[in-house]
């Protein structure tokens, strides 16, 4: 999902995402990249937005036709509640679901 926004004169990474209504929980916040068109074609500059956020790096300054790409966590998306099917300890008593946290 993506969010496109009008340019309305200077924004940082922090401020457009806000714009953007923040980021979802499984977002992998360490592991942001700024996708930046140049004249030699498209480069990725790593930004870590949790840093960021706890005012241990600079909020970066995006430029025109910036790209801020926020890729999902595949820890933090391991993490959501899921239900699973276990084999039966019974075969009487068939699947016994088992949740996840």
């Amino acid at each position: 999902m993506g969010v496109s926004m009008k340019d309305t004169g200077p924004i940082t990474v922090l401020k457009a995402l806000a714009t953007a209504e923040g980021a979802n929980a499984t977002a992998g916040l360490h592991h942001a990249k700024i996708i930046r068109k140049g004249g030699n074609g498209a480069s990725e500059i790593p930004v870590d937005i949790m840093q960021i956020m706890q005012a241990k790096a600079p909020d970066v300054m995006l430029q025109a036709d910036d790209i801020l790409f926020v890729p999902s966590s595949a820890g933090k998306s391991a993490r959501k509640p899921q239900y699973y099917d276990a084999p039966p300890s019974d075969p009487l008593q068939g699947p016994t679901p088992i949740y996840i946290r």
